[in-house]
Order: structure tokens, then sequence, then C-alpha cells
């Protein structure tokens, strides 16, 4: 084979190897953060993630909750334009 051959297929094997070498350590990193195994890492990737249920007593927001909230934002100074950016 010529040089400039041997070169390029060299360029293109340590290419691949530094794609995949980095693509590992991104998939480690990530199951570490998130307390997986490596496969369920990767098997989370794909959107069809099972969502725990968190228990009704903390997930439930109340009528009266949502009501207190919505007052408190509807009872700030609605006149004061002070704060609105025009962007152009």
């Amino acid at each position: 084979m010529r040089r400039n051959t041997k070169i390029a297929i060299t360029s293109i094997i340590g290419f691949i190897f530094f794609a995949v070498l980095v693509f590992m350590i991104v998939s480690l990193s990530l199951a570490s953060a998130h307390n997986n195994s490596l496969i369920d890492e990767w098997k989370s990737w794909n959107g069809e993630e099972v969502v725990e249920e968190a228990d009704d007593e903390n997930s439930k927001d109340t009528n009266e909750d949502i009501e207190e909230t919505v007052l408190n934002v509807t009872s700030t100074n609605i006149d004061d334009y002070s704060l609105i950016e025009i962007v152009a």
C-alpha cells in the first residue's frame, strides 16, 4: 500500500477508536450520575422510560393550593409596567 493510504486508514481507525472512547466515558458518567447500570442507562435513552408514581399524598395539588397560587400571582400590581422590556 502507498504511504498516504496507510495514513488515511490509520486516521480513520484512530477516529473511530476516539469516538468509541468518548461514547463510553459519557455513558459511564451518565450512568453514575443517574445511579443506573450502563445497560439501563442506554435503555433510558430511547424515550420509553418508565416513570415511577409518587405517593398520592405528596404528588396531588389540591384545588385550594392551586387557587392560592393563582391569587398570589394576580394580587401583584398589574399596573406596574416598569419591568417590561421592549425588544425590537
